[in-house]
């Protein structure tokens, strides 16, 4: 049986964790059994603890945004910087073809 690699990616912080938690669990409940997520996880201050909650769920590769990168990202006041942080897979992930974000 052929595995497919879905790549994921994400920026968050820890108000962040329990709600991709959830889709996560629904993601790999309903994907099929030959399917490997890896996510792919753009944050600045995530604790080793609430990443291996997420290393639970999927395979995760954890990168941590450089001050710089994080005061580049467009923002709204109440919307925290990494959890925007849409354009970044492009900087941050260049040898993959495809992701989701």
């Amino acid at each position: 049986m052929t595995t497919t690699t879905v790549q994921l990616a994400t920026g968050l912080d820890s108000r962040y964790v329990t709600p991709l938690k959830v889709m996560l669990r629904s993601l790999v409940d309903h994907l099929d059994a030959s399917s490997r997520i890896v996510l792919h996880v753009a944050h600045r201050s995530l604790t080793e603890a609430e990443l291996a909650e997420l290393a639970e769920i999927v395979d995760v590769r954890p990168v941590v945004l450089a001050d710089s990168a994080s005061r580049a990202i467009p923002t709204l006041p109440h919307f925290p910087p990494v959890p925007a942080a849409r354009p970044i897979p492009a900087e941050f992930l260049p040898e993959l073809e495809r992701v989701i974000f």
